[in-house]
């Protein structure tokens, strides 16, 4: 096996083990599978249609009501440290 190969099968595995975090996460519902969950309802605007660009941010507090600001603040740095997801800010 070459170099080249190992480091594809790492990031593979450490995307796997990645994986299984969150799904455990949904599972469990702990505050980062609720806001997993949160963020699922709003990526799908039906079942036919693929997953959108932009999730607004306010969007995301209306829908995340039931979970605490800093438990959400932990998780969306969390999926934003592991590059689930990203944010970017707009000038309105």
């Amino acid at each position: 096996m070459t170099m080249e190969n190992s480091e594809v099968i790492k990031t593979m595995v450490g995307r796997l083990n990645l994986m299984m975090n969150l799904l455990q996460a949904v599972k469990t519902d702990s505050p980062l599978g609720r806001t997993l969950r949160v963020l699922i309802h709003l990526s799908w605007e039906n079942e036919k249609q693929p997953l959108k660009g932009q999730i607004e941010y306010e969007d995301l507090l209306t829908l995340s009501e039931d979970i605490a600001q800093n438990d959400l603040e932990e998780s969306l740095n969390y999926l934003l440290s592991n590059g689930i997801i990203s944010i970017h800010y707009q000038n309105k």
